[in-house]
């Protein structure tokens, strides 16, 4: 096993023990707050498709948004977990107009029935949105997820604005100073918790669905 592998499992388990170990109130406290802020986006005020991942266990929660944003009318869409023709691992995206839908899929995750009339392509929309789940971000975007390599395959070629989640005791400083950072790994534009949202360096007005939200940008305390 390389050390990057075993750095990431070693901060993995240490992860999610930690996040598992909040309290149910204290995570209702924070995810609300998480929520609010995700509310107060310009992206998420103008977006035509928001992506999203529907929340489990000790995850920060997206129940409330997703309902909120379905009746608004929003497009929403939710992943499947799949391959291509070459075997590789990638997320297909299928509308969603009611989580009462969903039934447990890949690893557990709840997911869209797999009907081709829903199936999307988000590069068809002009400002598509994506909540991207993580056990950890940087200031720089950079995450560590549960390791299938999905949400990385997805982010390099997704063309609208990524956010991603996550409390404020699971952000860290360098995820590449963690040593646990790799060639194929790829940041999102914000990262929203419970106390901050930041515009990651990297995300320029160049890709579409940005415009809106170019000119917001609040600074974490300490970064994080």
């Amino acid at each position: 096993m390389s050390a990057s592998l075993d750095n990431k499992r070693k901060l993995r388990k240490d992860l999610l023990a930690r996040r598992d170990g909040i309290g149910f109130a204290e995570r209702l406290r924070i995810d609300c707050a998480i929520t609010e802020r995700l509310r107060s986006l310009p992206e998420i005020a103008v977006c035509d498709l928001l992506l999203c991942y529907c929340s489990i266990g000790s995850e920060v929660a997206t129940h409330a948004l997703l309902v909120e944003m379905i009746g608004r009318g929003v497009q929403v869409a939710l992943p499947r977990c799949s391959t291509d023709d070459q075997g590789e691992r990638l997320l297909r995206w299928h509308l969603v107009t009611s989580l009462d839908t969903l039934m447990p899929g890949a690893f557990g995750i709840p997911e869209p029935p797999d009907t081709a009339s829903t199936h999307i392509e988000p590069s068809a929309y002009e400002h598509a949105v994506a909540i991207v789940p993580g056990l950890a971000y940087d200031v720089h975007g950079y995450r560590l997820g549960y390791g299938g390599g999905y949400y990385d395959r997805f982010l390099e070629r997704f063309q609208g604005c990524s956010i991603g989640v996550c409390r404020a005791s699971a952000c860290v400083a360098s995820l590449g100073q963690e040593g646990v950072l790799e060639p194929h790994d790829r940041p999102v534009d914000l990262v929203v918790t419970e106390r901050s949202c930041v515009r990651c360096a990297h995300a320029t007005m160049g890709r579409r669905g940005r415009d809106a939200g170019a000119r917001l940008s609040e600074a974490w305390s300490d970064r994080f």
